[in-house]
């Protein structure tokens, strides 16, 4: 598909066809099939325990567990894979923070960490993994945290908590929002829009998105009549919308707090809607393992471990705090065409393992 505008940022995306949350999973199944027409195989219900060390300290393999029991898997060299660790709540709780454990996971349910938790077993070195500026949180619908995400249209709209008060500039973008939303109360909050920004082209996207994946998009012909369903006091969100509207000029709303610096649109134009609820959900971690520029994993003091490569997600230093949607796709192509690239060119070793 043609690049989209992404507001907020100074960039725009590319999805693939036919759109959003669609086109992924069919670009993977492609690679699934090119793959095993070159000869490679993928083992099912086998997880990876331990990294398999020559004499020489050289990576040389995987010890692994299947349905039949423990089974060794030597290859010339290893990449670890395996992605983040944002379903790992002892991980979470360990270097992010004690309550992170209790946020919900958005991703598959076995992002555990476990090719970091390899890779530093071996000596490789972790960076980005404490605190957290290491995650990736977005406010999601609880009915589908996957792709319950207003991303899109949410610079245009207004965030409002159960107090019926905004609480940031909407126009950072949806990870500044998602962090914010975890300090609300309840951390549970609404985006409220009106009938202009839902004609909208990026509006109209995100209504038939959460209508396709039977989310209710909330609806009201007045202000007064919507707060109940967003559990705020009709007077309070009145009044915030009100404020809010009158501070509106050129494009920013700068005389209120929060300020919002751009894209700021008048809530005015019945009917009134409202994404509701959307609760924190981590999308990713950012922390991993510390790679070179050919991929190859670094032990603290800068030694590379030799036959051992880290890709994508698995990988820590590139992100810090935010990042720009897809920007994680990115570091998983490219970083994974420089590992496999490096990878198959290593030698097989001779050198029994330790």
């Amino acid at each position: 598909m043609p690049p989209i505008p992404t507001p907020g940022f100074r960039v725009k995306g590319i999805v693939v066809a036919p759109g959003l949350f669609k086109g992924m999973p069919k670009a993977l199944e492609r690679l699934r099939e090119v793959l095993e027409k070159q000869g490679g195989k993928i083992a099912y219900e086998t997880k990876a325990k331990e990294l398999i060390m020559d004499s020489r300290g050289k990576v040389v393999g995987v010890k692994a567990i299947d349905n039949v029991g423990v089974k060794d898997y030597g290859s010339k060299a290893v990449i670890i894979a395996t992605g983040g660790f944002s379903a790992n709540k002892e991980m979470l709780q360990l270097w992010v923070d004690p309550d992170a454990d209790a946020m919900m996971a958005r991703g598959v349910p076995w992002s555990t960490g476990d090719g970091i938790k390899m890779a530093h077993k071996a000596g490789a070195l972790l960076v980005n993994m404490g605190g957290i500026t290491g995650l990736h949180i977005a406010a999601v619908s609880p009915k589908n945290t996957a792709a319950g995400n207003p991303f899109i249209v949410l610079p245009f709209c207004i965030g409002i908590n159960r107090e019926g008060k905004r609480y940031m500039d909407e126009s950072k973008g949806y990870v500044a929002h998602g962090k914010a939303v975890m300090k609300q109360p309840g951390q549970k909050v609404a985006l409220v829009f009106d009938e202009e920004i839902k004609k909208t082209p990026i509006g109209s996207a995100t209504v038939k998105l959460f209508q396709g994946l039977g989310i209710e998009v909330i609806e009201a012909e007045t202000i007064e009549e919507l707060a109940p369903k967003i559990g705020a006091p009709p007077a309070a969100l009145k009044l915030t919308i009100d404020e809010f509207n009158n501070a509106v000029k050129d494009g920013k709303a700068l005389g209120i707090k929060p300020p919002k610096e751009a894209l700021a649109q008048k809530i005015k134009t019945p009917k009134f809607y409202a994404f509701y609820p959307l609760v924190p959900g981590i999308t990713l971690t950012f922390g991993g393992v510390k790679v070179n520029t050919n991929a190859q994993v670094l032990e603290p003091d800068g030694r590379v471990i030799p036959g051992l490569y880290s890709v994508g997600e698995c990988v820590g230093g590139i992100f810090y705090d935010d990042y720009i949607g897809g920007g994680s796709l990115a570091r998983c192509v490219v970083l994974g065409r420089i590992g496999g690239k490096n990878a198959a060119s290593q030698k097989i070793s001779k050198k029994k393992t330790s």
